[in-house]
């Protein structure tokens, strides 16, 4: 079993077992200081999990199945609602579905807005937003790239985003 590895936001340090870290707020006594966890080299509790590569490539290809399933199940809450016979607990579950895949959704375009090179950023919401593929990418922002330098260019920025060293 792996253990997890986590990042320092702050610093860019690996490291495997995080600090305690007390965080102060000027109106509490000292008694009230809240115990979070954050990086033992720099003290600061911004820290992530060390993502795979092969777990970020398979949140991003999910977006076009989310954002359908979350049209299906818009859809059905719809149909249930206006129907006679609204089961409490058929709509709940449904509805509990939807807001998951929503929060899934937001959470692969905030990767995808994230990144800071335009160039890079492009190449993701053609290829996952769009759902393009490597062709369309390249034609679709210009005939100065190739289906090959789009896909190098992604698979380079995946690689170190994720620090693998695969």
């Amino acid at each position: 079993m792996k253990e997890t590895e986590y990042i320092c936001t702050h610093c860019g340090k690996r490291f495997k077992e995080p600090a305690e870290i007390y965080n102060r707020f000027f109106l509490s006594p000292p008694e009230q200081y809240k115990i979070t966890y954050g990086c033992p080299m720099c003290g600061y509790d911004g820290i992530e999990p060390v993502r795979s590569l092969n777990t970020t490539k398979k949140e991003l290809k999910q977006y076009i199945m989310l954002r359908r399933e979350t049209e299906r199940e818009s859809q059905k809450l719809a149909a249930l609602k206006a129907g006679k016979e609204e089961s409490a607990q058929l709509s709940e579950l449904i509805e509990n579905n939807r807001l998951r895949c929503m929060a899934l959704l937001l959470k692969t375009q905030q990767f995808i807005y994230d990144i800071d090179d335009s160039l890079t950023r492009q190449i993701f919401e053609l290829r996952y937003i769009k759902g393009l593929k490597w062709a369309g990418v390249a034609s679709e922002l210009g005939g100065y790239y190739t289906e090959d330098y789009v896909r190098i260019t992604h698979d380079r920025y995946l690689k170190s985003i994720c620090n693998d060293t695969e």
